[in-house]
């Protein structure tokens, strides 16, 4: 159980394009933030729609009064921290000057469609991920399974 006096981070969604300005609403109101931005883009925020705060647990109904806040991410119990490792892994990946990408959360057998490449517009189950930058996506064809290697940034949610 989290203790509720523990200042501790909470991932926010908030408003398209109002990640700046909610972050300085929320500075303003003495809470600490943390908005990853992409290297090569210093304005274009690493997660779009989404910033962190630290703060204590009693504190989450005033940032809903923030504007820009939609919600705290967490369960039908209520805000979720994050785990210290899940935010320092954040700020580490943040600060090691490679470049980084974000890419949807595939599951192994979700229905995804190829957006890009070759096979645009076939509509296939993810198998597995290969590595990090790929994933094996089955297409029935002709009563068997063809198996083939996309890049991850080709894939969505079908």
């Amino acid at each position: 159980m989290e203790d509720a006096s523990i200042p501790q981070w909470y991932a926010i969604f908030v408003r398209p394009h109002c990640e700046e300005s909610t972050v300085n609403h929320l500075k303003y109101l003495g809470e600490e933030t943390f908005l990853p931005r992409h290297e090569t883009n210093q304005k274009a925020p690493l997660f779009p729609g989404y910033i962190f705060c630290r703060t204590v647990l009693h504190k989450a109904p005033k940032l809903y009064s923030v504007r820009g806040v939609i919600r705290i991410l967490g369960n039908r119990t209520g805000p979720i921290a994050l785990t210290v490792e899940e935010i320092d892994l954040i700020k580490c990946i943040h600060k090691c000057g490679l470049r980084v990408q974000t890419h949807p959360l595939f599951e192994p057998q979700q229905t995804v469609k190829l957006q890009s490449g070759p096979l645009r517009g076939i509509s296939g189950s993810v198998m597995q991920s290969s590595d990090h930058e790929r994933f094996i996506v089955s297409i029935p064809l002709l009563m068997r399974t063809v198996s083939v290697r996309v890049d991850l940034a080709w894939l969505q949610p079908a």
